[in-house]
């Protein structure tokens, strides 16, 4: 039987082969929740998108990402020749996305729909051991006309240039895909808050950081904690701290005053290891509410399809889970 599998990631994969999954299977390597994802039903389209922004920030090389997002569309195309397909997810943000973009775009596959399986698990698949991975396999349940449905609302929401369509879907009815609703709830705390202006992440690295937690590595561990359901790699993480201790008026710096620089690659060099955070005086009235840190950076930030600019600064009132417009 030829059969394709589609997980998140690398880790995933390496414990598939570990556990002796047969078939291809094919890791959806995009963190969509970093970045513009243009709303295009052409899948062509927006992997040039995210290609190109994966290459802007560093992580990958221009040409590698080109081609490796070329692979893997490849790859995806040829799913309607294969006699199974099954998708394997965690309840997580980032998992979840790439659900949604999969599922929308197979909403587009009529050919595919009697042979699409969804296993969507509530742990961490490259965590997790190989026979717990074996043990999963043959649970997946077919993918219903429900979930395809829902899937290619929500993924239209996500892409649209403002986040309202966003906000309206976090109310909906998500029980077809019982782990999208946390996911969205989630999402939509990247946008800024009322008043001090950070985004949830970014309000936990100064609160922690303030607590006297100033090694990056300790300070990614102890936001880690923080998530009900963690979907950030440290990756993205340090893209928060750079941010964060950049511009006229930084709200992290370091001791020392020396510049804080995200690691380029892994293992990370001695003088990051060495860096140590510490909150300046923005950052402090930051957290104290006394300034909003919107006015302190002109904020330049993707959420799907929504570009956060000074003119276009939408917030999210995670109290009230109310959305406030520019």
């Amino acid at each position: 039987m030829n059969i394709l599998h589609i997980t998140n990631g690398d880790s995933a994969v390496h414990k598939m082969h570990e556990a002796g999954i047969k078939g291809k299977i094919l890791p959806w390597r995009d963190v969509l929740h970093e970045g513009p994802v243009p709303a295009d039903q052409d899948l062509a389209a927006v992997s040039s998108a995210r290609a190109t922004h994966l290459a802007s920030l560093g992580w990958i090389k221009p040409e590698d990402a080109a081609s490796s997002f070329r692979e893997r569309d490849a790859l995806l195309a040829n799913a309607v020749n294969c006699d199974r397909i099954i998708l394997w997810f965690e309840h997580d943000l980032y998992d979840q996305l790439q659900l949604l973009q999969l599922l929308d775009w197979f909403s587009r596959q009529p050919k595919t729909h009697d042979k699409l399986f969804l296993l969507n698990h509530d742990d961490y698949l490259g965590a997790i051991e190989p026979a717990q991975i074996r043990a999963l396999a043959g649970s997946e349940l077919p993918v219903t006309p429900q979930q395809l449905q829902l899937a290619q609302q929500l993924w239209q929401a996500f892409t649209y240039n403002t986040p309202e369509q966003l906000a309206i879907s976090y109310q909906w009815d998500c029980s077809a895909l019982p782990f999208m609703h946390a996911a969205l709830y989630r999402l939509l705390q990247i946008l800024p808050r009322p008043g001090n202006g950070l985004n949830r992440t970014e309000q936990q690295a100064l609160q922690l950081v303030g607590k006297g937690i100033s090694a990056p590595d300790n300070l990614f561990w102890a936001y880690q904690q923080t998530e009900q359901a963690r979907f950030m790699g440290d990756a993205s993480f340090w893209l928060v701290l750079e941010e964060l201790c950049t511009g006229d008026r930084p709200l992290l710096g370091t001791h020392g005053n020396y510049s804080f620089q995200r690691p380029s690659g892994y293992p990370y060099d001695q003088s990051f290891m060495a860096s140590r955070l510490r909150l300046t005086e923005d950052g402090q009235a930051v957290l104290q509410g006394e300034l909003d840190a919107t006015a302190l950076r002109p904020l330049d930030r993707w959420v799907g399809g929504t570009h956060l600019q000074p003119d276009n600064l939408w917030r999210w009132d995670a109290i009230r889970a109310q959305l406030l417009s520019p």
